[in-house]
């Protein structure tokens, strides 16, 4: 048997009711509608995305760190009345754990098991009132925010009173939707401030932080799940370095529609296409060892190939993929 886990990062931002990734790299200025990410929801278990939000493996603290910053930096956050730097925005940041493993013992050695958490941080824009903060002027993105704290103190307060809870009110609340009602362990943390001049909001802001207290949750352990038999990918072999940035992608093209593709490598290097296909010479397997010996030829530099390659696996027509959290996991060529 084996078992693996693999951590994996995804950075969102709730901007005038609009969620857009932090990680992208398509984020403007303007923050202009049409780059938003639709909401999306997954059944059996429940989940709530934001399709088209960049998932980055990570492999170190310090990686996962480097992505905070850059989803930091490209925040919204504007001077008003009250700080030099406010976010004008609710922001997300959703780590999630994955376990692989093979049980030993099992008659079916290549059944492969997982199971799958997911840590939701998550930044709330400070309340504001129009005439402290923008001098009486009506904020688009401070009407945002303070939509989305609305909304949310009506889902913790319809949670306390097992109400009927107002989820779709909102988009930050659909995203939170797993985090608050679902199966899961919730804390909220405030902050204040001790002037006197504050004393209105800091109040109304513990009431808020107070409310948070009466909620109820009732956590379990992740499912395990399991590969199905008529996967044709079941007997990939597992990932064993995990510094090589193997990711799965969706590809735009003119003329085929959405390709998947599974890439690993810096992509300014020379581009090696691979078509993937499936059974015992065409497997995940196959192609790992075709690329380990591309890539052991070009550290030795014994026929003049330069020393590294960007390698994109497409699979073959007729080949099922979704772009589900297991397919980001698996065996992709190596370098």
């Amino acid at each position: 048997g084996f078992s693996a886990y693999e951590v994996r990062v995804s950075f969102l931002e709730v901007y005038c009711e609009n969620a857009f990734d932090l990680l992208g790299g398509s984020v403007t200025a303007n923050r202009d509608p049409a780059g938003a990410c639709a909401i999306r929801e997954q059944s059996d278990p429940l989940r709530i995305y934001a399709d088209g939000a960049k998932e980055e493996r990570v492999s170190s603290a310090a990686q996962l760190l480097a992505f905070v910053a850059r989803g930091a930096q490209a925040r919204a956050t504007a001077a008003t009345g009250v700080h030099a730097h406010s976010s004008r925005s609710h922001a997300l940041l959703v780590l999630t754990v994955e376990h692989r493993w093979r049980d030993v013992g099992d008659p079916d050695a290549r059944r492969v098991k997982s199971r799958a958490a997911r840590l939701t941080l998550v930044d709330l824009a400070g309340a504001e009132t129009m005439e402290r903060s923008h001098g009486g002027n009506v904020d688009a993105a401070g009407v945002g925010t303070n939509m989305g704290l609305l909304v949310l103190g009506r889902v913790i307060h319809a949670l306390a009173a097992n109400e009927r809870v107002p989820y779709r009110d909102s988009t930050l609340t659909r995203l939170l939707q797993t985090s608050l009602g679902g199966n899961a362990v919730t804390q909220m943390l405030t902050c204040v401030s001790p002037a006197a001049i504050d004393a209105d909001q800091t109040w109304r802001t513990l009431q808020y932080a107070s409310s948070a207290r009466d909620v109820r949750c009732r956590p379990e352990a992740a499912r395990v799940r399991e590969e199905l038999d008529n996967d044709p990918m079941i007997g990939d072999c597992e990932d064993e370095d995990a510094e090589l940035n193997r990711r799965a992608v969706w590809i735009e093209t003119k003329d085929f529609g959405d390709v998947f593709a599974r890439c690993v490598g810096d992509p300014a290097d020379p581009l090696i296409l691979w078509v993937h296909g499936s059974g015992p010479r065409n497997s995940s397997m196959f192609w790992n060892n075709v690329v380990m010996d591309v890539a052991r030829l070009a550290r030795e530099n014994t026929s003049g190939l330069p020393r590294s390659f960007f390698h994109v696996a497409i699979d073959c027509p007729g080949y099922g993929r979704s772009p589900s959290d297991r397919q980001t996991i698996r065996s992709y060529p190596g370098a």
